[in-house]
């Protein structure tokens, strides 16, 4: 009961937050960036009006599966990881 509190208050937050928001995967983003290098000015008005955050998103089974070696060398670090941010 905690935790679905704890992550609907969460979920309400970022709603909040991106409200009148564009969200863009990374590559697109980058896509773009290389796009307005060719014009200055409107480069520097993007640079100016927009606000960049990272949105860790979930991975899709398919996803998983293509980086299931990753996840196996690095087997100790992600328990590491799991440790540490379990209790929060």
């Amino acid at each position: 009961a905690e935790l679905c509190q704890r992550l609907q208050g969460m979920v309400s937050e970022l709603e909040e937050n991106f409200q009148n928001s564009v969200v863009l995967p990374r590559q697109v983003y980058r896509m773009l960036r290389h796009q307005l290098r060719e014009a200055v000015d409107l480069e520097l008005m993007f640079l100016t009006s927009a606000t960049t955050r990272q949105v860790p998103m979930p991975l899709s089974e398919r996803r998983c599966e293509d980086l299931k070696w990753w996840f196996e060398v690095h087997e100790a670090r992600i328990q590491r990881l799991t440790d540490i941010y379990r209790p929060l």
